[in-house]
């Protein structure tokens, strides 16, 4: 897997507010665009940061990349998801 392809998604979408309405609009064709396997393309699809930082990609681009698709009041799920990622690898 390439953590640099997977950043490259998540700068994309961090850093134009079109092309994360296209991420959010239809995140499988937005994929497809990027040479990206099929558990990267799962883990972006399904927007699983917990996977992404996991993966390698940086906690400050997946948060930038999230509020860019979810907006800012939804940080909040932002936490829970990587809060509940602790609770279940038991960190």
């Amino acid at each position: 897997m390439s953590r640099y392809t997977v950043e490259r998604v998540l700068f994309e979408i961090a850093s134009a507010p079109k092309r994360a309405a296209a991420f959010r609009d239809d995140a499988p064709s937005f994929l497809a665009d990027f040479p990206l396997e099929k558990e990267e393309v799962s883990m972006l699809a399904n927007w699983d940061v917990a996977r992404m930082q996991a993966h390698g990609a940086d906690p400050m681009l997946t948060m930038r990349a999230h509020t860019a698709v979810a907006g800012r009041e939804r940080l909040d799920r932002y936490m829970q998801s990587l809060q509940h990622a602790a609770v279940v690898e038991g960190n």
